[in-house]
């Protein structure tokens, strides 16, 4: 097994915590399969942890150019942030509020 980087490190804590982890990337800049391999050591820790997703977009770049893209990063954080509006705990902070 690979020594744990710092990355993997990190996001293993966070996920132990219950924070929820969205990562996305580039396929064809190598910076996604940089990620995937720095994580390796703790990837399948993330994945049984219910709170990380890893997803990868061909065709597009860093800023996540053309359109397309942007607009499924853009789907992508609605449909992360309705989930996370709707968890038990917001329900009871909103509560909480009233």
């Amino acid at each position: 097994m690979p020594e744990s980087s710092l990355l993997a490190t990190q996001l293993s804590q966070l996920t132990a915590r219950g924070v929820g982890l969205v990562a996305v990337g580039c396929l064809e800049r190598g910076g996604h399969e940089q990620f995937v391999h720095a994580i390796e050591s703790v990837r399948s820790e993330l994945d049984q942890s219910g709170h990380f997703r890893l997803e990868g977009l061909d065709s597009t770049d860093h800023v996540f150019s053309p359109l397309w893209a942007q607009e499924w990063i853009a789907d992508l954080l609605k449909m992360t942030l309705d989930r996370l509006t709707q968890s038990p705990a917001v329900a009871a902070t909103n509560k909480d509020r009233e």
